[in-house]
């Protein structure tokens, strides 16, 4: 009876490995991803809502300077050398070792029904980070989109001013506040698609 129960152990122990490194954890980082750019499109929208609320054009003018700098931040961080684009990274290597690692595995250590379920899983999380990675790419080139279009506005609200025009500059500050808006509703809409 010991010997059969060690055998078990033993199978266990060896099968194990393939379904104690499910994808879970992984896909847990890459929701974890996606929630924290989620996170700093919560940020813009409140930058938009200051915006708006702002008295006249001359504090609306330092509030497009603050805006330029919390949009370039996170273009930053969608950067190829950012925080959110590294642990894509992370979240694809992992999984990729995993999946080798489930290849790997000698006939008659897994079944190959087993085997094949695990490798689908693997798969499956390799082709969301892949994704994800193209929806932080648009949204960065969305983003820097924005910002350019920011500055431009930026000269236009200044030269309004200067000119005396405040209701031209208003109106100008609110058709690009509006743009934003847009742009991050899309923005939000892209990353909290199932299946990323």
């Amino acid at each position: 009876m010991k010997a059969v129960i060690a055998a078990i152990g033993f199978l266990v122990s060896l099968i194990s490995p393939a379904f104690a490194q499910s994808g879970d954890p992984i896909q847990q980082d890459l929701a974890g991803v996606l929630k924290s750019l989620g996170e700093q499109l919560t940020r813009a929208d409140q930058l938009v809502v200051r915006l708006r609320d702002t008295a006249g054009p001359v504090e609306a003018q330092l509030e497009v300077t603050k805006a330029a700098t919390v949009l370039g931040q996170l273009a930053d961080r969608l950067q190829d050398e950012g925080d959110i684009m590294s642990q894509l990274r992370a979240i694809k290597n992992a999984a990729q070792v995993h999946c080798d690692r489930v290849q790997a595995l000698a006939k008659g250590t897994i079944s190959e029904a087993d085997r094949t379920a695990v490798l689908t899983k693997w798969n499956a999380l390799l082709q969301q980070a892949d994704r994800a990675k193209a929806k932080v790419l648009t949204m960065r080139d969305k983003l820097l989109g924005a910002i350019t279009e920011l500055r431009v506005r930026q000269v236009g609200i200044s030269e309004e001013l200067l000119a005396g025009s405040y209701e031209d500059a208003v109106k100008s500050l609110n058709q690009w506040l509006d743009e934003l808006e847009r742009l991050i509703n899309d923005l939000r809409t892209s990353i909290s698609v199932p299946g990323v």
